[in-house]
């Protein structure tokens, strides 16, 4: 079996919640997740080997405005008694080369690594599916 190493772009869908009480933030990520399925996908800036797990290392300042996060749900300290909250998804589009399909040839497995970190408590939902379309379905 041959193994090719298909085209990947990244898109990313964001959703972001500005000055919420902390009494307020359960509905703050729900706010933030609704506002994710509102906007449509963008592609995504960051380069592929530069995207990462979501911080979660204390006293550390992540710049959640990037779009170098996979899947995220985080608050930020913004003001006293204030916190921001961003939530974002990715999708990845991988483009079968037109070699690996020749000559009657079917993709036999399409293997990827995901990982997450111990916040991730529902775990990574992965769905594939064939689409001719160049971005992500809404």
């Amino acid at each position: 079996m041959k193994t090719f190493n298909p085209k990947i772009e990244r898109f990313v869908r964001r959703g972001y919640v500005e000055r919420s009480t902390f009494t307020n933030f359960i509905a703050s990520m729900k706010l933030a997740w609704d506002r994710i399925w509102a906007n449509e996908w963008k592609p995504a800036l960051t380069p592929l080997e530069q995207t990462e797990l979501s911080g979660n290392k204390i006293f550390t300042y992540f710049d959640y405005n990037s779009d170098a996060f996979d899947a995220m749900r985080q608050g930020s300290v913004a003001a006293p008694s204030q916190i921001d909250v961003w939530a974002s998804m990715a999708a990845y589009r991988l483009e079968i080369p037109d070699e690996a399909l020749a000559n009657g040839n079917f993709a036999e497995k399409i293997s990827f690594r995901l990982s997450a970190d111990q916040f991730a408590l529902g775990g990574l939902k992965v769905s594939a599916f064939l689409s001719d379309s160049p971005t992500p379905p809404s």
